[in-house]
């Protein structure tokens, strides 16, 4: 009896903790690869990763099937995507687009210094509408 009164008191409690906490913001570090070595940086990712063949990205399907379950829990998540450099991975459009899809608001936290008008509208096609 003690064990499953503890459950029931475990399983209210999870649920307090969800409403009251929650969860709209997840960070995703993409790649450890960079372009710079920024002093303040507090990442472990480096210019040494930029063309380091055994340094792999993340394989965004791994990150996606481990997020996908939240959304059935979680209405408002955003999706941080950072690295080292996002903007180093040639799909972080194409990866955005099925985050939106499937109702996850997204952004990068980048050094800014790939960062162009062709990048800008790959990222937001929206933006080419005026």
């Amino acid at each position: 009896m003690p064990n499953k009164l503890s459950q029931i008191l475990f399983s209210q409690f999870k649920k307090n903790e969800v409403r009251l906490h929650e969860l709209t913001c997840l960070f995703w570090e993409c790649t450890r690869r960079c372009n710079l070595r920024c002093l303040h940086c507090g990442s472990d990712c480096n210019s040494d990763c930029a063309g380091n063949a055994r340094i792999h990205d993340m394989p965004f399907e791994d990150f996606f099937q481990a997020i996908l379950p939240l959304k059935t829990v979680y209405k408002n998540i955003t999706v941080a995507i950072t690295g080292g450099e996002p903007l180093l991975r040639e799909d972080l459009p194409q990866r955005g687009r099925t985050l939106r899809e499937h109702g996850f608001r997204w952004g990068i936290v980048t050094n800014g210094y790939a960062y162009t008008p062709d990048i800008h509208g790959r990222l937001d096609p929206e933006s080419r509408r005026v």
